[in-house]
């Protein structure tokens, strides 16, 4: 099996992350950063656009790479790609494989089942956010 190229957008706002609670396996009921599987023919940027927007109903503006890692289990093998992106417009909403979409800060993020992994890419993309700002 070859691995598959997945994308994730990490939006922050005022020390929240936008985060989906997600509805298919692998990790279903879990909160994360959205995102999914690039299709052929996208750049990587227009996979984080077209996901942020089927997941959250929210259009946004791709910024630097925050990480590239691989997730490996029995039945796959994704390699991911994640974004800082900034929200252009629409308005907040749970969309396709999504079932709950939400603003939380890091203290409240800590308290939830998350996908493997969530927090130390939460924290490098604060610590890029930073030094962007700089």
């Amino acid at each position: 099996m070859k691995p598959t190229l997945c994308v994730g957008g990490i939006a922050l706002s005022e020390g929240s992350i936008l985060l989906i609670k997600r509805g298919q396996e692998p990790n279903k009921g879990c909160w994360t950063i959205p995102g999914g599987r690039v299709e052929f023919g996208e750049s990587l940027a227009q996979a984080v656009m077209r996901e942020m927007k089927e997941e959250t109903n929210l259009q946004v503006r791709v910024g630097p790479l925050v990480t590239l890692f691989d997730v490996v289990a029995e039945s796959f093998h994704y390699v991911i790609a994640d974004y800082l992106v900034t929200i252009t417009g629409g308005d907040l909403k749970a969309n396709s494989d999504a079932t709950d979409a939400g603003w939380f800060s890091l203290s409240e993020i800590v308290e939830m089942t998350t996908t493997p992994g969530l927090m130390a890419v939460l924290e490098q993309a604060l610590s890029l956010a930073k030094h962007e700002t700089e």
